[in-house]
């Protein structure tokens, strides 16, 4: 089923009625209030309701007293009989409202021309510093190119002139070359000649080396033969060798596990030779005290018989002590001491066994 079309009559009406609702007029307008028609109907017929709009209505508000007529402003509709008053108000107030929104919409266009003049000018003096800059750029590099190209047509004529020596060199060069190839052409035959000569000799002297070769050949086998019989019984006496070897370094480890027996045992007591004379130090230092202590003893022990007696009898047991101490301690020392030098001449005959014993296998 096809869509009912509009007529120009019902847009003609749902206009008014708009403008008695004090609505403008709208395509969007219109299809709503009628339910039907496309824009592209609509549009033409609504501008042919505006057209009709100034020749059926006028406007009834008198000029303003307040102030001149603007002769640029369009002129106002003319009344038409018979058009009703709430109809002429209101195409007034949209006449009015359009005005208004036209002069604001010549303005913002007004400002926005101006705004984009202003910006096209920013642009312009942007792009003539680009140019003048570009200008000044392109000066100097024609400057550096003429520079530079008298230089590379400096350059060129040194080239050119290395170019004609080295010309002239390679002209007498080869020249010089055809010499030498009339001279290599001589001396090749004659080192041919010479060459044939040489390889006659060669034979001859071969024949004669052939036979000394012969002979050498069979005395270097007679010595190859005796050479064997020397390496058979080498290697008999090198077996014999590592034989006696094994058992030298066996009995090598033995003596070194002997020797670092020895060694340790000779530490042990080195270490205690040490630590008996901190002790005997220490007693001897202790005998010293004693001794300045029986001294005043003594010396008070003069003043008085029986004070001198008992002073003197236990300062001579203290002395007793004392030697006795020091004599046993003296006695102590002497035998770690003879301990200590008997370590060390084991060692050393140890020492002197793995030497023998290290020779002996090289």
């Amino acid at each position: 089923m096809g869509r009912i079309g509009v007529s120009q009559e019902q847009i003609d009406a749902t206009a008014d009625a708009l403008l008695l609702e004090q609505k403008r007029p709208t395509v969007d307008r219109i299809r709503a209030h009628l339910g039907t028609g496309s824009p592209n109907t609509i549009g033409p017929m609504l501008d042919n309701w505006f057209r009709s709009l100034g020749a059926r209505v006028a406007d009834i508000a008198p000029p303003d007293p307040a102030g001149p007529v603007d002769p640029s402003a369009p002129e106002r509709p003319r009344p038409v009989d018979g058009t009703p008053l709430a109809v002429r108000q209101a195409v007034r107030s949209i006449w009015d409202a359009s005005l208004l929104e036209a002069r604001q919409a010549a303005q913002k266009e007004l400002h926005d021309e101006i705004a984009r003049v202003a910006g096209l000018q920013k642009a312009l003096e942007d792009e003539q510093m680009a140019l003048e800059a570009s200008r000044s750029a392109l000066l100097e590099n024609a400057r550096q190119s003429t520079i530079r190209a008298e230089q590379l047509a400096e350059q060129l004529r040194t080239a050119q002139e290395r170019l004609g020596r080295a010309e002239a060199v390679a002209a007498e060069q080869q020249e010089r070359g055809e010499q030498l190839r009339t001279q290599l052409e001589e001396q090749r035959r004659s080192s041919h000649e010479q060459a044939l000569a040489q390889a006659q000799e060669f034979t001859r002297e071969r024949a004669v080396a052939d036979e000394r070769h012969a002979a050498n050949e069979r005395r270097h086998l007679q010595e190859i033969d005796r050479a064997r019989q020397e390496t058979a019984r080498v290697q008999q006496d090198l077996q014999a060798a590592v034989s006696s070897l094994k058992e030298s370094g066996q009995k090598l480890e033995a003596v070194t596990l002997e020797a670092a027996s020895v060694k340790t045992a000779l530490l042990e007591k080195q270490t205690e030779l040490a630590s008996h004379l901190h002790d005997q130090e220490k007693e001897i230092v202790a005998l010293k005290l004693e001794v300045e202590s029986v001294k005043a003893d003594l010396s008070r022990a003069q003043d008085s018989d029986d004070a001198a007696r008992k002073a003197a009898a236990s300062s001579e047991g203290r002395l007793a002590r004392l030697h006795e101490s020091l004599i046993a301690g003296t006695r102590r020392e002497e035998r770690m001491a003879t301990e200590l030098e008997s370590l060390q001449d084991r060692l050393t005959k140890m020492e002197s066994q793995m030497a023998k014993g290290g020779k002996s296998g090289r």
